[in-house]
């Protein structure tokens, strides 16, 4: 049996030793050089999150769009040529440069209008405040003086709906008549005559209308009948009375008893029916119509593939519908993607708009539309030359692109 002297076992008694301590300190390194755990604070969520800015309804006009938020305040951004935006200025309000314009000295508004060069609102207490262009005194106060910020227009308190046309603007009255003023040379105020109008005059022969449409020189109203009347220009058939004949006071349009939305604009009309069709008349050479063809039609024609309609809105010469499951279809002039579906030419039939299944509002303006969206947002598509779009550039979009404009 191996022995081990005393000088051997102090030898390995001292390595024992000098290992220990090598591997002590070595732990030591090796836990201090791990970071130090600080437990995370606890940050509570805000009890009343900010949210983005709701829309209740949109408006795309010529090369202006203006949108209603909650409150009912109005903002507007695009071409302020006419002071369209109402915001005192007659600055474009593009928005790759500016924000969007808070019309001013306007709140609780109810509905709002715009089209060509200037826009009006219907006031929760019945009143009617406008503001833009007013050659031919399309804003109702009696003069002929552009208004870059909102004026009351006379002798009005009882509006439920207004209608904005080219130079001249409709309102609709709780108690079913129309109210015209602006300009008058083919009568699309309705009142008998071709005299232009610096204050409102009523319609002739209508007391029992639901809603008014005024466009470029033409004006519909749906009736409580389910009938459509329409005045004014009619050189195309957009009265869609089987003539070519200009109107002074309202005509009937045949073969509709059952409308539940009109919309006008440019030369054509259109009405959906409770049935979810559409049926246009009017002017066809941008296959605005909507039935397969270009030619133009003085009575009212069925727009193909379409039986599920909720919302319809007529552009400068192309409409759109919103369908029962919150899809858009657009038809008619392309040229500047206002279809929205991709492409620059021109859809004789209806065609999907992509990327949207949740609208809730549909407007087609001259060369552009848009669409309220669930959720409060918007989307629009086509020309922007002006920043009309809303989506911080002055690009022409074929497809929709988010509004960032009002948020």
């Amino acid at each position: 049996m191996m022995t081990i002297n005393k000088k051997t076992k102090i030898i390995l008694i001292s390595i024992i030793v000098i290992f220990i301590i090598i591997l002590g300190v070595s732990v030591f390194f090796i836990e201090f050089k791990k970071p130090i755990q600080v437990p995370a604070p606890q940050i509570s969520a805000p009890q009343t999150p900010v949210s983005q800015i709701s829309l209740l309804q949109i408006n795309a006009g010529h090369w202006y769009t203006c949108a209603k938020l909650e409150g009912g305040r109005i903002k507007c951004w695009g071409s302020n040529v006419h002071g369209q935006l109402g915001d005192g200025t007659v600055t474009d309000h593009e928005t790759a440069v500016l924000k969007p314009a808070l019309v001013k000295g306007v709140q609780n508004v109810v509905q709002m209008s715009s089209n060509y060069a200037h826009a009006c609102a219907v006031l929760n207490e019945g009143k009617i405040k406008c503001w833009g262009g007013n050659d031919y005194g399309q804003l109702g106060n009696e003069t002929t003086i552009n208004q870059p910020t909102p004026v009351v227009v006379e002798e009005i308190n009882n509006a439920v709906q207004v209608s904005v046309g080219h130079s001249h603007t409709c309102a609709l009255l709780d108690d079913g008549r129309i109210k015209c003023w602006g300009r008058n040379h083919y009568g699309q105020l309705g009142d008998g005559t071709t005299i232009n109008r610096l204050s409102p005059v009523l319609v002739s022969g209508i007391d029992n209308a639901l809603q008014v449409s005024a466009s470029f020189a033409h004006v519909c109203a749906r009736i409580d009948t389910g009938q459509v009347k329409c005045w004014g220009k009619n050189s195309i058939g957009q009265l869609g009375d089987g003539t070519i004949i200009n109107r002074l006071s309202p005509v009937l349009v045949p073969g509709i008893d059952n409308a539940n939305q009109i919309g006008v604009n440019l030369n054509q009309a259109c009405a959906m029916l409770k049935t979810g069709q559409v049926k246009c008349w009017g002017g066809n050479f941008h296959n605005q119509l909507g039935n397969g063809t270009s030619i133009d039609s003085s009575i009212p024609v069925f727009v193909r593939d379409i039986d599920n309609a909720t919302q319809l809105s007529v552009g400068g010469f192309h409409a759109c519908i919103m369908t029962n499951d919150k899809r858009i279809k657009c038809w008619g002039h392309g040229l500047h993607g206002q279809l929205g579906n991709g492409a620059t030419i021109n859809q004789p039939i209806p065609v999907f708009v992509p990327e949207i299944d949740n609208a809730l509002q549909i407007s087609a303006g001259t060369h552009h539309t848009c669409a309220m969206i669930e959720g409060g947002s918007a989307k629009c598509w086509g020309s922007n030359l002006h920043g009309q779009l809303g989506d911080g550039t002055a690009i022409d979009r074929f497809v929709p692109v988010n509004v960032s404009a009002i948020q």
